[in-house]
């Protein structure tokens, strides 16, 4: 005898994968293993003449010589079925997306892939298999992706997981029958559990990223949990969402998350559950509503990892003006710094800040020997160093603004994020939108960072590769990012043999050579002014080292006005050739 199972509280993924399975293997059975949900039950029962389902109570265990089971591999999630895995003469085939876990299930064929649904790995086979499948069916397998990938939204989902839908497309989708089984309606039960949910809820803050929870208690069990968990996160526009709600002896806790900064599958793995990075559940006895709460915050305390806040992506140092400055002044480090707006500080204290417009509107009124504290805007938006991406995110739309500043805690400046930090951290340096052409590439690519390895390897003899090494290894300790910059890198492509190693550090660039010299046991002459030095080895080996800045004249022939910067406005000073590159050196960014 052949069976087709999946996990209890059977969803769409499992029925689906269930019914793709059933056309790979033709002569088994479908049978489900406990509870089944409700939006599930009522498509079974309206297709009931094309799904056949066998009830448990009809399969003899013993008699079972192949067991094909979908969307779970864990034992103690396949009920009665558990008893059956030692058998002997058992032949076993899984196909699943979850994570592994300690309880996994070894079969004969084991189908993992990592992609957003269990059904995607099914119509991979049915494919390859040339098998027909009726507009039903391509529904039900709609169904199946959409439910577990959040209709493509979810982060887990994949190109396979679009390329699916793709097809099903092809055969015959009825996408009003998707809705309608998508956004099933709430009975009373679920409309009044979700109201005692809502009236719970409560924000924790936990290493920067915000945390609902909800719980609540009723005598009966109420199924949908996981519905009404969905329909909360969204309510509350939360990053992650934990219901938590006791029914008779046991409590049911769902997790869902928008954040890779908590994998709610390894959270609640610690309490007996699991499921994906995004969506998981665990029921629990013995506890207390409060109690579980409790342990609940202390495994999110260990497991999620810090949140992305104000001072992981703002700009710093930043350009300022001082209260006394003139409007004319202003617009001359404006002009000279490219910047549309300038903040305004009185002794490091932020006072206002004063667009390029505001300014422009002065000079025409012939106020241009104001003070600019008379014309600056005094309302300014600002974020403490640890406010997390969401608040700002959040403060940027609501204010309509495109620029936020950071203060210390004593409301100091300390850095400014702008639309395009919030691009480049969603997207990456790559999407963000060039009015023209840069000169200014960041190596995204594993790919490319291996060639650089590569010829580093080639070309330099062993003693640069260990000084070079020793250089990333100090940046680390210093927490300084370190760059081999200029002719160096210009011949290195070029293949062409030149040791004359010039090191910009973002951070401080003479505390840096003299650790370096230290750790080689060399000397170091200094430049203060400049933020240079050179550190001179035993045998007269020279090492520049630079702080990465800026540089301005203030007229021809004038020695350069020079500030501390990032590597990208260091190389902007350089001769916009192919000198202007960079090679980082930080352990974790080699190459």
């Amino acid at each position: 005898m052949e069976v087709i199972i999946s996990h209890h509280g059977t969803d769409f993924d499992s029925l689906a994968a269930m019914v793709a399975a059933q056309k790979i293997y033709k002569d088994a059975l479908l049978v489900f293993t406990g509870a089944v949900e409700r939006n599930v039950r009522k498509f079974v029962s309206m297709y009931g003449d094309l799904i056949e389902i066998t009830p448990i109570k009809k399969i003899k265990i013993e008699e079972i010589n192949k067991l094909i089971i979908v969307d779970t591999r864990i034992k103690r999630r396949i009920g009665l079925f558990a008893n059956v895995i030692n058998k002997r003469d058992l032949e076993i085939h899984i196909y699943d997306h979850h994570p592994s876990t300690a309880d996994d299930i070894k079969g004969d064929i084991n189908a993992i892939e990592e992609v957003g649904a269990t059904t995607t790995i099914m119509l991979k086979k049915i494919r390859e298999m040339n098998l027909e499948i009726s507009p039903i069916e391509a529904t039900l397998f709609a169904l199946g992706i959409y439910e577990d990938t959040g209709s493509l939204t979810f982060s887990t989902t994949t190109i396979d997981d679009i390329n699916s839908i793709s097809y099903l497309f092809d055969k015959g989708i009825n996408l009003k029958v998707v809705a309608n089984f998508i956004n099933i309606g709430l009975s009373i039960a679920q409309k009044k559990l979700l109201n005692k949910l809502l009236l719970s809820s409560k924000e924790i803050l936990c290493k920067s990223v915000r945390i609902n929870m909800a719980n609540a208690e009723v005598k009966n069990y109420t199924e949908g949990l996981a519905l009404l968990t969905h329909k909360l996160i969204e309510i509350e526009n939360s990053d992650v969402f934990f219901t938590i709600v006791k029914m008779a002896d046991r409590i049911y806790i769902v997790g869902r998350s928008r954040t890779n900064s908590v994998d709610v599958d390894e959270v609640l793995k610690e309490l007996g559950g699991g499921g994906h990075f995004q969506a998981a559940s665990a029921v629990v006895k013995d506890l207390s509503l409060d109690e579980l709460e409790k342990k609940l915050i202390g495994i999110l305390e260990e497991k999620v990892r810090a949140g992305i806040v104000a001072k992981d992506i703002m700009s710093s140092p930043i350009k300022t003006v001082n209260t006394l400055a003139s409007i004319e002044e202003t617009k001359k480090i404006l002009l000279r710094y490219g910047h549309n707006g300038i903040p305004v500080v009185e002794a490091g204290e932020l006072k206002g800040i004063i667009t390029m417009q505001e300014v422009n509107k002065a000079k025409q009124h012939g106020l241009g020997k104001e003070l600019v504290s008379k014309y600056m805007s005094d309302q300014v938006v600002t974020v403490k160093l640890n406010t997390p991406l969401t608040e700002i995110q959040e403060l940027m739309i609501n204010y309509d603004i495109g620029r936020i500043l950071v203060v210390s805690q004593e409301e100091k400046l300390v850095g400014i994020i702008t639309r395009t930090d919030l691009i480049r951290n969603l997207y990456g340096e790559g999407h963000i939108p060039k009015r023209s052409f840069s000169t200014y590439v960041e190596t995204s690519s594993n790919i490319e960072r291996k060639k650089q390895i590569e010829l580093i390897e080639k070309i330099f003899p062993k003693r640069v590769k260990d000084i070079l090494n020793k250089i990333g290894e100090i940046g680390d300790r210093l927490d300084f990012p370190v760059f081999m910059v200029g002719g160096i890198v210009r011949d290195l492509f070029l293949g062409i043999k030149n040791y004359d190693l010039d090191i910009v550090v973002e951070g401080e660039g003479i505390k840096f050579a003299r650790e370096l010299s230290r750790y080689l046991g060399g000397r170091t002459k200094s430049h203060e002014k400049f933020g240079t030095a050179i550190v001179i080895l035993a045998d007269d080996f020279k090492i520049d080292v630079a702080t990465a800045r800026r540089e301005f004249y203030e007229y021809p022939a004038a020695f350069p006005k020079v500030e501390l910067s990032s590597i990208k406005k260091d190389l902007y000073r350089r001769d916009f050739t192919i000198n202007a590159m960079a090679i980082q050196l930080n352990q974790k960014y080699f190459g």
